[in-house]
């Protein structure tokens, strides 16, 4: 029930009455509509009496009450109000609604719709400020109501103090919606309730209330204080839980809010105190220390726990009221009392007699020890926390009898002895020295150790010491000081530290069935512990300090406190805590399994991580610690030789991957054989690639570039690997295109009979194509793929390709523009305006010549201009070309214009033909059809022909063309019609001649399309196992695979495995599991050495294949089952093999989750199920960037992943060293500096704003492209204040270092990303006599100068990082200065790798001269923080802008700093 449910007509008295009433004090209750509104009738049961009631009110929504009846003989009485108070309206509506309610199928009136007025607006927004209001937010202030039991003066009560319940009533201010107690002041409620503020309005009911319910008094002396003295009103009780639901009635202080507790059971008792005076109270049942609350209907407050309750007395409540509210009864009265209350026989107890003595007792100083839970705010970020600290508290006592609190410095203390009073001497000087004991030890206020906390009132005399390790040094040193003087220690059970000290660590580890257990603790007071789910505890219970920043910024003898099962703290050095949880990242997993950790044999390299950061004394684990140390050492394998009957002499890093094949096979491991460098297959580098912005030369591409796959879409260069000189062969295709190569270059090719059976495209190499070029019958046996139509992006090309396709093949452009063709052409021309089609000449029924004219002379020609403008407006036929961007527009672009080109100059029949006097034309046809996945092949021919009655004759060029099905290569409706479109024999292409051509320098590029393939010239698909045989070999000549061994690999690469098999170890017999046939062939698995099937055969040959056993599994390209959702990849894990491996050269492409499959197959558990990993891994890495899990990861996976590069392999290479030189920018160059900063940082929050961050690339690289040339250069940035800077902190290093490295014979090449940059740095040479090589884009004897440089007639290469980044050996080079460092360290390194290569035989030094404090040196931090997903387990980096987030964008723009420079600086 609610006071403001109860309409108007009612004295404020008489609704007090009636809340006091409880609900179940009315039933029956019967509601009904009335003409004037609605009634309700029921009774009210009240003190044993039933009255029957009756109220008639207004209808809602502001019901009136019109009139009452009572049986108890008043109308408005308090029954009345009960009865209303629990009356809603009857359901339904009202009567005047429901004369206005249509009848069935009537239609409603039509009410024409009006505005809101003022008046409404403003009562919808009161609802806005009430839920403001009800949230705290915006408000400025609340009330709060403090409970206190005392002596005060009650007004308008007999004179003299009476004990009673009073309440404070507190203005408490609000700051960012939280109340700030330390501020809270009184508050008077002497105006009406109209006039209120709105933070008191919201306490409307519970302020009316407490004006019926209580008396106004004050403590003596302090007038102004008014007070609100509890009375014994029926309504108090329901005030008092009024109050609690609000959540801000409180105990003594405004801090300490009270909750509602259940009734308890109590009787009346007295209370007595230490001076021996007793106080009425109540004893309560299961409650020591409440606080009885004198009222009639008492209550009684937990001080403890913070809660009030009512409690249940039989005794009268009348009575009861005037017991509690009695005096305090000294020592000498309470037997005149005792026998007076016996003689009047009243139902309450009277006091005890007690007695008095003086004794003297000794002084012990107690120190009392225990825990206070304490709800605080953060001045730092303002949240509110609750919290347990440890306190201590020194209470002084004589004989175990504590001195009260407030005793004072009296001579004499009075303390309580059972019914005996004690009156004791005080020793004040002991007394004294115990004080300044306590303060001697460190203890101090809790609102002083802990300053940045708001602590409530009621904390002030609390005492601490601060952190637990202060606490450690006191329980461990200071206590027993204490303690030999004389201290006595209580500790309470709820103090929250103790301590137990750590003897000694172990660590447990026993072996079984493939997998080991682990156990790592502490021994503790001779007991071990196990500190695995101690630290699982308390990651979970202190998330923020096991963070990786917040672990590294600990020392390693700092302290982290773990709490033990019994409660105590151990302290454990950070250290060992920092190794432990880099090596075990299992211990973050909340659900951690009880127990020691159950790791799978593989996990034994943790083990011996653990062993050396730990420094334990471990049991059972020597052969774990010795296969786990060999484990993360690779290079304590021993070395193998080659097995006898192997047709092939092993390089040295394939000796490498043999030896750890054996290793693995040993140790019963599995592992991903990962190499990827390219080795020995390559293309000379002046072979084009196609890229999305058109040709490149191999020569060219660098890692981050985008060349175009097979499906004609961009894939990104993962890899490019110079091979030096290398035996190049020419292969000619059936259409006539060539393309070079080296003989272990892979093709993916096909045979006629595997391409009309639908089977996937075979591995072979050169030599292998080269050795089997024909069968028998001499018919072409390899075929390679056409690539799809190439998905060039749109280009804006400035006249319509169609129009442009039929002007090149009938217009005449010399002059004025004029076209010979079928009508239906012209007319079909897209010209743009105002030219149009005029007829000149009819020549036939169906061909005319027209000119393309303007409508008069004096109109500009915009074909004819953008003909000018393309370079084709008059040239003769014969030089007629398809101007370069329109071989690289769209499909459709390139469709429209082929489509024109063969509508004026082609042909249709069983073949399409296009002839054409131009060659250049002609072959931009053939690149045309093959960019669009089709096939033409060229030829010359004689020709002749009469034009204007002359007969002429001369070459031209017929293209014979073969598109797409799905192609239309004419618009030409009668050429169309006489088209044959190809259905069964699609576009091929055969390769008939392979030839020899010689050595030439080449390169292997990686690229990360699924199938490795991309395009080369002649729009040519290219395609980008010793080790593994050799092994299988060995294993088999010293008996150990007794059993088959499988290979699972792609279609495409069986018959590679099958040719490489019978070429370097035809020694094994070998089993092909392929074609419709195969089930033949299950029953010779058996006999077989080696069998060979594809990942689609694997699921449907399963059963099969599950029957045997196999000595060794392995999956070749094992990223495909990187889903391990897949078929292939359930019944790849389902195969029972001695050993697993599994052949890859991108093992992690997109997510950990695909690391995790192959895992999943080599050894099952290794990484936990995929749930745990995503936790423990993928999650941390992926989405955190968490480098301290990235890094265990990587441990815990490197000892079976062999990745090797050049480095790895070429182990000759004498050392390489980088040396990072700041250079500091001074004077003027500084500001030129800040000015384009500020400049660029303006534009490019511009552009931010208006296009968004992904939209802003060009905008934000260009930025920092002027940055660059600031720090790198002042003469290459073009603004008029560069010309008069004259420092230049770059060069003038270089000129005080680079004739020293001269002098010192040392050979030294300069890369810089700016071409214009190296003709500044010639002249610096000139002027130092320093001969110089050179290198850009515009050079055209590059092979003169790389002879000059290598023979010693130049010292110094000045080589832009685009031109010579790749294709160059300069071994002669022992120095390597990048200018200017930036994006792509990767192609930096390629570009030392001119001198830092195979036949280098001096040290090479590489200096990267950085602008300390500028855009510069935070690349570098960027390139650093944010190294790709593969860099972190395996390898990669950041290649482009696209990386960037807003936040490094401010990082980048940020101002020029200057800090401690590192490395060499410029004087060295």
């Amino acid at each position: 029930m609610k006071l403001s449910r109860l309409p108007a007509g009612f004295s404020l008295d008489t609704a007090a009455q009636a809340l006091a009433l409880r609900s179940e004090a009315v039933g029956g209750v019967e509601r009904s509509w009335t003409p004037r509104g609605w009634q309700t009738a029921g009774q009210v049961t009240d003190r044993g009496a039933t009255y029957q009631v009756r109220c008639e009110l207004t209808a809602p929504p502001e019901p009136k009450l019109l009139d009452a009846a009572c049986s108890c003989g008043f109308h408005r009485c308090r029954h009345a109000a009960a009865l209303v108070l629990m009356s809603d309206p009857p359901e339904g509506q009202p009567p005047l609604a429901q004369g206005l309610t249509p009848a069935p199928g009537e239609r409603p009136a039509e009410v024409a719709t009006e505005t809101l007025d003022p008046r409404l607006k403003q009562w919808l927004a009161g609802f806005e400020k009430v839920e403001e209001t009800s949230s705290g937010r915006g408000r400025q202030y609340e009330l709060r109501y403090v409970l206190r039991v005392g002596a005060v003066n009650v007004h308008g009560a007999h004179p003299g103090q009476t004990r009673r319940a009073v309440l404070d009533v507190l203005r408490i201010p609000m700051k960012g919606g939280l109340p700030n107690t330390a501020a809270a002041e009184p508050y008077p409620l002497g105006r009406k309730v109209g006039v209120w503020p709105s933070f008191v309005q919201r306490d409307a009911d519970a302020l009316e209330l407490l004006e019926v319910a209580s008396r106004p008094a004050h403590v003596s002396g302090r007038w102004h204080d008014p007070l609100y003295a509890l009375s014994d009103h029926p309504a108090t009780g329901l005030l008092l839980n009024t109050l609690l639901a609000t959540g801000r009635l409180c105990w003594e202080t405004p801090d300490r809010a009270l909750t509602r507790a259940e009734p308890r059971a109590g009787h009346p008792a007295w209370l007595t105190d230490d001076s021996g005076a007793q106080t009425p109270s109540l004893e309560i049942e299961d409650l020591v220390g409440g606080v009885v609350l004198p009222l009639a209907r008492p209550w009684v407050v937990d001080p403890q726990a913070l809660t009030l309750g009512p409690v249940e007395v039989e005794t009268a409540p009348t009575v009861l009221s005037r017991f509690l509210t009695g005096p305090s009864v000294p020592l000498a009265q309470a037997p005149a009392l005792a026998q007076a209350m016996a003689a009047a026989a009243l139902p309450v107890p009277g006091p005890a007699a007690m007695g008095s003595r003086e004794e003297t007792l000794p002084f012990i100083p107690r120190l009392h020890l225990s825990g206070r839970t304490v709800t605080y705010r953060d001045s730092w970020d303002g949240t509110t926390r609750t919290e347990t600290f440890p306190v201590a508290e020194l209470r002084l006592s004589y004989g175990g009898f504590e001195l009260p609190e407030g005793a004072g410095g009296g001579k004499t203390a009075t303390l309580l002895s059972g019914l005996t009073v004690l009156r004791v001497p005080r020793d004040l000087r002991a007394e004294r020295r115990a004080l300044r004991r306590f303060n001697d030890a460190g203890f101090s206020l809790l609102s002083d150790v802990f300053p940045e906390y708001l602590l409530p009132a009621a904390t002030q005399d609390l005492y601490t010491l601060g952190d637990d390790e202060a606490w450690l040094d006191f329980l461990r040193d200071d206590l027993p000081e204490l303690e030999a003087a004389g201290f006595e220690t209580v500790m309470h059970p709820d103090f929250p530290l103790r301590f137990a000290e750590v003897d000694d660590w172990y660590g447990e580890a026993q072996e079984g069935g493939g997998w080991f257990t682990l156990d790592l603790g502490i021994v503790v007071g001779g007991q071990r512990i196990s500190l695995l789910p101690v630290l699982a505890n308390l990651i979970a219970a202190q998330p923020e300090l096991f963070t990786p920043g917040a672990l590294a910024e600990l020392g390693e003898d700092e302290l982290i406190f773990a709490a033990l099962d019994d409660g105590r703290k151990v302290p454990l050095p950070a250290g060992r805590v920092r190794s432990i949880l880099g090596v075990l990242v299992e211990l973050h997993l909340r659900e951690l399994p009880p127990g020691p950790l159950r790791l799978p044999l593989l996990d034994a390299a943790r083990l011996a991580e653990l062993e050396s950061a730990v420094q334990a004394r471990w049991v059972g684990a020597e052969k774990l610690l010795a296969l786990g140390a060999r484990l993360r050492d690779f290079s304590g394998i021993q070395p193998a030789s080659p097995p006898p009957g192997l047709r092939a002499e092993l390089r040295p890093y394939q000796l490498q991957g043999l030896a750890w094949l054996q290793f693995l096979r040993e140790y019963e491991l599995g592992g991903i054989l990962a190499d990827d460098m390219g080795l020995g297959k390559a293309q000379p580098l002046d072979a084009r690639v196609l890229t999305p912005l058109g040709w490149r030369t191999m020569g060219e591409l660098q890692v981050g570039d985008h060349v175009i796959g097979r499906d004609g879409r961009p894939t990104q260069v993962t890899g490019v690997y110079p091979q030096g000189d290398r035996p190049v062969y020419r292969l000619t295709l059936t259409d006539g295109a060539t393309v070079e190569a080296d003989a272990e270059h892979l093709w993916a090719v096909h045979s006629p009979v595997r391409k009309a059976r639908g089977q996937a495209a075979r591995l072979l190499n050169t030599s292998q194509i080269l050795a089997d070029l024909k069968d028998a019958a001499g018919n072409l046996k390899h075929y390679l793929p056409v690539v799809e139509a190439v998905q060039f992006a749109p280009r804006d090309l400035p006249v319509d390709p169609y129009a442009l396709g039929t002007l090149l093949g009938d217009g005449r452009l010399k002059h004025s523009i004029e076209i010979t063709s079928e009508d239906e052409v012209v007319a079909a021309l897209p010209l743009p305006a105002p030219v149009s089609a005029q007829a000149a000449v009819r020549l036939t029924p169906q061909v005319s010549t027209c000119r393309l004219v303007t409508p008069d002379q004096w109109t500009a020609n915009p074909l004819k201009d953008s003909l000018k403008a393309l370079g084709l407006h008059g040239l003769p036929e014969r030089e007629k070309f398809i101007p370069p961007d329109y071989l690289i527009g769209s499909p459709e672009q390139r469709l429209a214009l082929l489509q024109g080109l063969l509508d004026t100059d082609g042909h249709a029949g069983a073949m399409v033909e296009y002839t054409s006097v131009s060659e250049a034309l002609a072959r931009g046809v053939v690149e045309l059809v093959q960019s669009l996945g089709g096939t033409a092949r060229i030829r010359q021919k004689a020709t002749s022909y009469v034009y204007q009655g002359v007969e002429k004759s001369g070459p031209a060029w017929r293209v014979t063309l073969q598109l797409p099905p799905h192609l239309d290569p004419f618009r030409l409706l009668e050429k169309l019609e006489n088209y044959r479109r190809p259905t069964r024999s699609p576009p091929t292409r055969g390769v008939r001649s392979i030839e020899y051509v010689g050595l030439k320098p080449a390169q292997c590029i990686a690229v990360a399309a699924p199938d490795h393939l991309y395009v080369t010239e002649g729009y040519i698909v290219t395609h980008n196992t010793l080790q593994t045989l050799a092994h299988l070999l060995k294993e088999k000549i010293e008996g150990r695979a007794d059993r088959p061994s499988l290979v699972v690999a792609p279609t495409s690469v069986i018959g590679n495995w099958q040719a490489e098999t019978a070429r370097f170890t035809p020694g094994l017999r070998t089993l092909v599991l392929h074609g419709k046939d195969r089930h033949t062939d299950f029953a010779r698995i058996g006999d077989a050495d080696l069998v060979l099937t594809t990942y689609p055969l694997l699921p449907r040959d399963i059963e099969e294949l599950r029957a045997h056993e196999f000595h060794l599994l392995i999956l070749d390209e094992a990223q495909n089952i990187k889903n391990n959702k897949t078929a292939a990849a359930k019944a790849a894990g389902s195969l029972d093999a001695r050993h697993r491996l599994a052949l890859t050269g991108t093992p992690l492409e997109n997510h950990l989750g695909e690391l995790w499959s192959q895992f999943n197959f080599l050894a099952p558990g290794l990484l936990h199920d995929e749930k745990t990993f995503q936790k423990l891994y993928r999650t941390p890495i992926e989405k955190r960037g968490d480098n301290t899990r990235r890094a265990a990861l990587a441990a815990r996976v490197r000892p079976f992943i062999l990745r090797r590069e050049k480095r790895d392999v070429a182990r000759e290479l004498p050392p390489k060293t980088e040396i990072p030189v700041r250079v500091t920018l001074e004077g003027d160059q500084r500001d030129l500096y800040e000015t384009v900063r500020v400049t660029m940082q303006g534009r490019v929050r511009e552009e931010l704003a208006a296009r968004g961050l992904a939209r802003s690339t060009i905008a934000i690289l260009d930025a920092l492209l002027k940055l660059r040339q600031a720090v790198t250069d002042p003469r290459l940035v073009k603004l008029e204040a560069a010309r008069t800077v004259e420092h230049n902190a770059k060069l003038d290093w270089l000129e005080g270092n680079l004739p020293q490295m001269v002098e010192e014979g040392r050979r030294v090449l300069i890369f810089s990303g700016f071409a214009t940059l190296l003709g500044h740095l010639e002249d610096l040479l000139h002027d130092q006599g320093i001969p110089y090589s050179k290198i850009t884009g515009q050079t055209k004897d590059r092979q003169k100068q790389i002879d000059a440089f290598q023979a010693g007639e130049t010292h110094v290469f000045l080589i832009t990082l685009k031109a010579g980044g790749v294709g160059l050996n300069l071994t002669a080079a022992d120095t390597v200065i990048h200018y200017d460092p930036w994006w792509n360290p990767a192609a930096e390194d390629q570009a030392t790798d001119r001198a830092y290569r195979i036949g280098q035989d001096k040290p090479v030094f590489v200096y990267k001269l950085i602008a300390a404090g500028s855009v510069e040196e935070r690349i570098l931090d960027l390139q650093q923080r944010k190294a790709s997903l593969a860099r972190g387990v395996l390898d990669g980096g950041l290649t482009d802008a696209t990386q960037l987030s807003v936040r490094d964008l401010d990082r980048l723009f940020a101002p020029l700093e200057v800090g401690e420079e590192e490395g060499v600086g410029a004087d060295d």
